[in-house]
C-alpha cells in the first residue's frame, strides 16, 4: 500500500509578521524614510547573520532582501549573547 509524502512545511518566515513571531527576533518592522521603505530586523542576543560583517540587524529597503539574509545563527561575540546560547542548550 502506497502512503502519500508531503513535504514538509518549510519554518522560515514569509511575512513581517511570521518574522515578528519567530522566537530569534526581537524586532520587526517597517518605517517610511522619504518616501522609501524601510524594514528593520533585529535578532534576540545569542542569534546574529553572516554576511559581509556579522551582525545582529537587518536593514534593508525590501521583505523579499530581508529574506535573502534571514539564516540565523548562534552567537557568541559577547557576554549577553553567550549567556543566552547556554540557556538555550540547557532547555531553558
Amino acid at each position: 500500500m502506497k502512503t502519500k509524502t508531503t513535504k514538509p512545511q518549510s519554518r522560515r518566515p514569509r511575512t513581517l509578521d511570521q518574522l515578528r513571531d519567530d522566537p530569534r527576533v526581537s524586532y520587526a518592522d517597517m518605517e517610511m524614510d522619504e518616501g522609501v521603505r524601510q524594514y528593520w530586523v533585529g535578532l534576540k542576543n545569542g542569534w546574529y547573520v553572516r554576511g559581509d560583517t556579522a551582525n545582529h540587524t537587518i536593514h534593508e529597503e525590501s521583505l523579499r532582501a530581508v529574506f535573502a539574509q534571514f539564516y540565523p545563527e548562534p552567537c557568541e561575540c559577547s557576554e549577553p549573547c553567550r549567556v543566552a546560547i547556554a540557556a538555550a542548550a540547557k532547555g531553558a
